[in-house]
């Protein structure tokens, strides 16, 4: 019997991705040029002191941040190479909150505990952000009505003296990494689930397309690292992102 997470089959799923891509993102990103112009259009008649104001900037956040998605969902399909920036992570991430709250809702907290002492290391910032979002999007989900939290910790790890397995099967490269820890409070996932989640268009959602996890795999694949995801039912879901201290990107290059 074949197995259904054969690299073959994840090859051709992909290229489906790729295809299925092209062919929305002119058409979404039409649809969001006209909410930002007609938002924009609203705020520049709105009086500085409306209470509207603030939703509308945020619809206009919103939208902008749509568009590059977009735009990074095209240049996945397409693999087209996007350039690498050296970066402070502790910074990246303090500078992104702003971002990551706008996901969240009322009921939910966002912890941000850093290390701090972490030499920069090599990305690519609208990767990895997008990376990052799609986790803590997930996180929020899983919580939904409840009260709860969403972590976010940094540390540094060293696996030359032991292996780390992802959830893919594959091993780490021996070396430092970056560790991102992404915690919740949240519903948590089965095994039988939880065995299955980096499979393109798997989602146990009604509505849900089964990309973000899977392009969140092959992003952290393209930086030589990669995702831990730990979980149990009614006790939250903690996710590792492994990002390599010193980073060759070949495949990008």
């Amino acid at each position: 019997m074949n197995d259904p997470q054969s690299p073959k089959k994840t090859n051709h799923q992909l290229e489906t991705i790729g295809l299925m891509a092209s062919g929305i993102a002119h058409d979404f990103n039409n649809i969001l040029t006209s909410i930002v112009g007609q938002t924009s259009l609203a705020l520049a008649n709105l009086p500085p002191e409306n209470e509207a104001r603030k939703h509308i900037e945020r619809v206009v956040k919103a939208a902008e941040f749509g568009t590059s998605l977009t735009n990074q969902l095209l240049k996945f399909a397409n693999d087209q190479n996007l350039a690498v920036e050296q970066v402070h992570i502790d910074d990246f991430i303090l500078n992104n909150r702003p971002l990551f709250q706008m996901f969240l809702e009322h009921n939910i907290q966002l912890i941000i505990e850093l290390e701090h002492d972490f030499p920069s290391i090599v990305i690519i910032r609208s990767q990895i952000q997008q990376v990052l979002i799609n986790l803590i999007v997930n996180s929020v989900r899983a919580i939904g009505d409840k009260s709860g939290h969403i972590s976010i910790r940094t540390k540094t790890v060293d696996c030359c003296d032991f292996q780390i397995k992802l959830n893919n099967g594959r091993y780490l490269i021996p070396g430092t990494y970056l560790r991102i820890i992404i915690e919740d409070t949240g519903s948590g996932i089965p095994p039988h689930i939880l065995s299955k989640i980096f499979t393109p268009f798997y989602s146990t959602r009604a509505k849900g397309n089964g990309l973000g996890l899977a392009n969140t795999a092959k992003i952290l694949d393209q930086h030589n690292g990669g995702i831990l995801i730990k979980s149990k039912p009614n006790r939250g879901t903690n996710a590792s992102i492994f990002l390599p201290h010193s980073l060759k990107m070949p495949a990008l290059q």
